[in-house]
C-alpha cells in the first residue's frame, strides 16, 4: 500500500508523523510502514476525553517496532477527539466544536461513539467519524478502538456477532474477557458495531481501566501486547500469539445472575475480576464491620462465566449494591 491516508503518505521503513484536518482542526496521525507492502492496521485512541488506555501505549510501541521485519502499515490515531480532549485541560479551547454539540444536546449525537460511520455535514462528532470512516477505516484490514472502563471491570475486547472476522481479532488480542454484542441495540452507533457492518472492515472495542486522565504502566504493557498479537494475527509480524490459558466470551443479551449485598459490611472477594466458575464456588463474603465475621456469603448457583466481580464504588458496601454477575451460557475457551 503506497497511497495517501488522510493526506499523509506512508514511507517504507519509516515512522511518519503528521495530521489531518476536520473543519480546520488538526488531528494527529502516525504511520509506521514496514519494509514490504501488506495489511493496514488502524489503532484508534481517545474518542472520549480522559480515556487514554491506548494513547499511553503508542510511544512505547513505536519505539520498539522493528520496521525492517514488519509487513504492511500501522496507522495510529493517538488522540482522536482533540477539541474535547483539550477541553478537559483548557475549557472552551474549541468553542465552535462545543457549540456544534450543544445544538445536539439530548441526542445520541453528543456522544462520539454513537455516531459511526458519521455524517459528512453533521455535528462535529459526526464529521470527525465520517472523515475517519471513509478516509481511513474503509481501507483498513482491521481497526482497534481503545477505551477505558471501570476499575472493577476486567480488561476486555468487544465485537459484533455478525462479523466473524471481528470475533477472530477480539480473541487474538489476548484478553481473558470478550464481549459479544448484537448488531442493533441502545448503543448501535458504536464504532465496533457499525464499521464492520457498513464498511466491511473488522473492528473491535478494547476496554481497559481506569477511566481517568492517567494510565498505569502495567496497562500500557497489556495494550502493547494486544496490538502486537493482532499484527501477528494479520501476518504483519512473525511469532506466536501470547494468549491466556482461558478466555471467556460473554453474550450481551444473555440471561445473567446478579449478586447483591443485603446489608452493610466489608466485601471480601474470592474470585478474580473474571473467571470460569463451577457450581458452589465461593464468590464473595460480606463481613461485619464490628467483628469481621461472615454475615453473608454468595456462591455460584451454577457453572458459567463470572464477570465484573468486584466493588464498583467501595469495599465497604451498602444494601442493594452490585457485587458481580454470572452468565451460565458464557463460552469458555481453553487455549
Amino acid at each position: 500500500m503506497s497511497s495517501d491516508l488522510l493526506g499523509l503518505r506512508p514511507v517504507a521503513g519509516e515512522v511518519v508523523y503528521g495530521s489531518f484536518e476536520v473543519n480546520k482542526v488538526p488531528i494527529p496521525l502516525v504511520l509506521a510502514k514496514g519494509s514490504r507492502d501488506g495489511p493496514l492496521l488502524v489503532v484508534h485512541c481517545a474518542q472520549h476525553p480522559t480515556e487514554y488506555s491506548g494513547s499511553a501505549m503508542i510511544a512505547t510501541l513505536l519505539r520498539e517496532l522493528d520496521l525492517s521485519a514488519m509487513t504492511g502499515t500501522l496507522a495510529v490515531v493517538p488522540l482522536a477527539n482533540i477539541p474535547f480532549i483539550l477541553r478537559t485541560r483548557v475549557p472552551d479551547a474549541y468553542p465552535a466544536q462545543a457549540g456544534s454539540l450543544a445544538s445536539a444536546e439530548g441526542t445520541p449525537r453528543t456522544n462520539i461513539n454513537r455516531c459511526w460511520p458519521g455524517v459528512e455535514d453533521g455535528t462535529w462528532n459526526e464529521r470527525l467519524t465520517y472523515t475517519l470512516s471513509h478516509g481511513l477505516f474503509e481501507q483498513a484490514d482491521a481497526v482497534l478502538d481503545f477505551h477505558s472502563c471501570r476499575m472493577c471491570d476486567p480488561n476486555f475486547t468487544g465485537y459484533v456477532n455478525t462479523s466473524p472476522a471481528s470475533r477472530e481479532i477480539a480473541l487474538a488480542f489476548g484478553f481473558e474477557t470478550v464481549d459479544e454484542t448484537e448488531e442493533e441495540g441502545h448503543f448501535s452507533g458504536q464504532l465496533h458495531r457499525r464499521v464492520p457492518i457498513e464498511l466491511g472492515t473488522p473492528a473491535i472495542l478494547v476496554e481497559m481501566s481506569p477511566t481517568s486522565k492517567v494510565v498505569q504502566r502495567h496497562r500500557v504493557l497489556d495494550a502493547r501486547r494486544g496490538v502486537l498479537n493482532i499484527m501477528k494475527h494479520l501476518g504483519m509480524l512473525e511469532g506466536e500469539l501470547e494468549l491466556p490459558d482461558t478466555q471467556i466470551v460473554f453474550h450481551r443479551m444473555a440471561s445473567k445472575i446478579g449478586f447483591r449485598t443485603s446489608q452493610i459490611g466489608f466485601a471480601s472477594f474470592h474470585q478474580p475480576e473474571v473467571a470460569a466458575v463451577e457450581e458452589g464456588d465461593l464468590i464473595v463474603e460480606i463481613r461485619s464491620l464490628e467483628d469481621f465475621s461472615v454475615v453473608e456469603a454468595h456462591t455460584a448457583p451454577t457453572s458459567g462465566g463470572l464477570a465484573s466481580c468486584g466493588a464498583p464504588t467501595s469495599h465497604v458496601v451498602l444494601p442493594g449494591e452490585d457485587l458481580g454477575t454470572l452468565e451460565p451460557t458464557a463460552e469458555i475457551i481453553r487455549n
